[in-house]
């Protein structure tokens, strides 16, 4: 599974880190995260607005932080 959280060091962006990462580690999935901080990178997804969260291709949030229960829920 590949986890994208493209943003420009946003506080909000900083916050979805640390949580994306305890809830990948729990559900025992093997996936990487990766942050993406490069403006024409970030360009390619249409990120209009941040915290943004793409799994595996699909934009799974956009624009809140979540809930741990959501973010669970993205990530299951």
């Amino acid at each position: 599974m590949n986890i994208k959280e493209p943003g420009t060091g946003s506080s909000k962006c900083k916050i979805l880190e640390r949580p994306t990462h305890v809830s990948v580690t729990e559900s025992g999935f093997d996936a990487s995260i990766e942050e993406v901080e490069d403006i024409r990178k970030i360009m390619v997804y249409g990120v209009k607005t941040t915290p943004q969260l793409i799994e595996c291709g699909t934009l799974n949030l956009r624009g809140k932080l979540p809930s741990m229960k959501e973010l669970n829920s993205f990530i299951a």
